[in-house]
């Protein structure tokens, strides 16, 4: 025993002013063990407080106020295990300002991604569950980090994306808005077809899907938009929640519009130029 405890005491890591025993490796593991567990604890506690409540276990918010508690407690935890190891952090900072300068002139943009998250989670104006446009790319937001968030797409792809894109670049947050969102199809369809026939089944066709949404507020609307060369262009505009998933109900919405438009045989042109031959021009050809 006795020579465990000397063992202990001895010094493992001797390097200047900087001493480390076996004693103090044995508390820095003790500490973060202990950080670990109350992390945990935390976790758990903020859970069965949600469920308390009927809110969702795990939300956005949640998350946001886990997330803030569990940086604050590594920051301390640092703190601590550089007090037992005894090493001084003004005197650390003071001793090395040159060289964080350097690092901080290379880490700036990991550094402006760790500030942008802290702010996502203070201000919550992003949170899991939101559906986002990134950079061209919509989807969920599943996870916030301190220096990235994830956002998995229609496709299931994961994208990393780093947290200052949701502060310094222009991004829609299409959870931001009402529940209900209004997203349009266009057609064309023949010159000489019944606009007020077209119009009526488009309007048929959308209120016949089940995820579309319509009242007073928030009508179907089917405008004539264009006299293109070959058709007349229409959009049907209409209101859905299925936000995330609406191009499968735009697919949906175009076949069942295709399927009404050959029934009643009105017909969706293809591009066409019609060539006119002048009668000198056609002599020639002819010679």
């Amino acid at each position: 025993m006795e020579e465990l405890n000397q063992l202990l005491k001895g010094n493992i890591v001797n390097i200047g002013k900087l001493v480390i025993t076996g004693w103090d490796i044995i508390m820095i593991v003790l500490i973060i063990i202990g950080t670990k567990l109350m992390l945990f604890f935390i976790r758990r506690w903020i859970s069965r407080y949600n469920i308390r409540r009927n809110r969702n276990v795990w939300d956005g918010n949640t998350n946001a106020i886990f997330q803030l508690i569990k940086y604050f407690i590594w920051v301390l935890t640092i703190v601590v295990v550089l007090d037992v190891v005894n090493i001084n952090l003004s005197f650390l900072l003071a001793g090395s300002a040159a060289l964080l300068v350097g690092i901080g002139f290379g880490l700036q943009q990991i550094f402006q991604d760790i500030i942008s998250g802290i702010f996502i989670l203070i201000e919550r104006k992003v949170k899991i569950g939101d559906v986002m446009e990134v950079d061209q790319f919509i989807g969920r937001i599943t996870e916030i980090g301190i220096r990235t968030s994830t956002i998995v797409t229609r496709d299931g792809t994961s994208i990393i994306v780093p947290n200052h894109k949701f502060i310094n670049d222009n991004v829609l947050n299409w959870s931001h808005a009402d529940a209900l969102m209004r997203f349009k199809i266009s057609i064309g369809v023949a010159y000489g077809s019944d606009v007020g026939l077209v119009a009526a089944l488009l309007q048929e066709a959308a209120i016949e899907h089940t995820d579309i949404f319509e009242d007073k507020d928030h009508p179907n609307i089917v405008r004539l938009v264009e006299f293109a060369d070959s058709s007349l262009k229409f959009d049907l505009l209409f209101w859905t929640t299925q936000k995330f998933n609406v191009e499968n109900l735009k697919s949906e919405l175009r076949f069942a519009v295709l399927k009404k438009l050959n029934e009643n045989n009105i017909e969706i042109p293809f591009p066409q130029r019609d060539l006119n031959l002048k009668t000198g021009f056609q002599s020639e050809m002819v010679k």
